[in-house]
């Protein structure tokens, strides 16, 4: 379910720059040793795949507003979903930098019971194709998992974050982003201004 424009623009630009914040942060800590509580900044895969960052984000004053502003649109869908008891376990945004491999395992892999029991990748995932394919509307499959549209803008399907500068960009420098764990997502082309969207 992808629903569009549930963050305003200004509350979606302010939360992609504290994400590129924390990353900054996150990363500083790890090489002074201190990453007990920012696992996302060196959990695997992210270990072992240059350019990509899973990172933790603080439950703050702006994750609150982010997040109560998506449940006032998604709560009936996520209780539909997950049930109304579900709780938040895990917030953190998945960053990827130019020049990050595509990650072929997401979360929300789908596994067959036979292939997890056995340690093995579903097959869409062990051998996903390896070009873009046109489609009528403007978008563009992406082996990343992503979607292209010819207006600027980009379908976070997994939760991502792509930026145009390396690790730590600024906000400015943005194309896009997601919060993975909350199922949060802010959508914007080139300098469009538009606003974010919820997906799960």
């Amino acid at each position: 379910v992808i629903m569009r424009r549930v963050l305003p623009p200004a509350l979606a630009k302010r939360l992609l720059a504290s994400v590129d914040s924390q990353l900054v942060t996150s990363l500083a800590a790890v090489a002074a040793g201190s990453n007990e509580h920012l696992f996302g900044a060196s959990a695997p895969p992210a270990a072992h795949v240059p350019n990509r960052w899973n990172v933790l984000l603080p439950l703050d004053e702006l994750m609150q507003a982010s997040l109560a502003r998506v449940l006032e649109i998604a709560a009936p869908v996520l209780s539909r979903s997950v049930g109304a008891d579900a709780e938040l376990c895990d917030l953190s945004a998945l960053v990827t930098d130019p020049g990050a491999s595509a990650q072929r395992v997401h979360f929300d892999t789908r596994f067959s019971p036979d292939a997890s029991e056995n340690g093995e990748l579903p097959p869409e995932a062990a051998a996903p194709p390896e070009t873009s394919t046109d489609h009528a509307d403007g978008c563009t499959d992406r082996t990343d998992g992503c979607t292209d549209r010819a207006d600027g803008s980009t379908d976070f399907v997994s939760g991502s974050i792509e930026r145009t500068g390396g690790a730590g960009g600024g906000a400015d420098e943005s194309t896009g982003g997601a919060i993975d764990g909350a199922g949060v997502s802010a959508e914007r082309g080139a300098g469009d201004g538009a606003g974010g969207d919820a997906d799960g």
